[in-house]
């Protein structure tokens, strides 16, 4: 964690790039680490984490569930891990495993790629789920 928070930090000095770190409850605390371009919040419902990654430029986590949203909202994600159960995403172009290393692999969030001509992880999800409910 402590690697990963120098990068953050380095990188929201470097930049004029707002960073939203959404905590966790079982991450110690880093308020005294933070500067003014990284806005931490409390954990968000899922209507409010769909908003942010829609409307973010991309995705550090290391969230199995946020491989597969920013898949499907056509984001590329750094993932912290040295492996991922979701290898789709990093198949498909918009993921990076990356371990701790956010600031070596920063770039990859410039690199231009092609929205998905189809989604890996299913098409037509929703629709697929009411029918079996109903």
């Amino acid at each position: 964690m402590e690697k990963m928070w120098n990068d953050l930090n380095i990188l929201s000095k470097t930049k004029d790039i707002k960073y939203i770190y959404i905590t966790h409850p079982s991450l110690p605390e880093s308020k005294s680490k933070l500067n003014k371009n990284i806005i931490l919040l409390e954990p968000l419902n899922y209507e409010n984490m769909v908003y942010l990654i829609i409307n973010c430029y991309g995705i550090i986590s290391d969230s199995g569930g946020l491989q597969e949203e920013a898949l499907c909202a056509n984001k590329k994600i750094l993932v912290c891990r040295n492996t991922t159960e979701r290898p789709e995403t990093i198949n498909s172009g918009y993921g990076l495993l990356i371990n701790t290393n956010i600031k070596e692999n920063i770039n990859f969030f410039e690199k231009k790629l092609d929205n998905l001509k189809v989604n890996p992880y299913g098409e037509n999800v929703c629709n697929k789920i009411i029918k079996i409910i109903n």
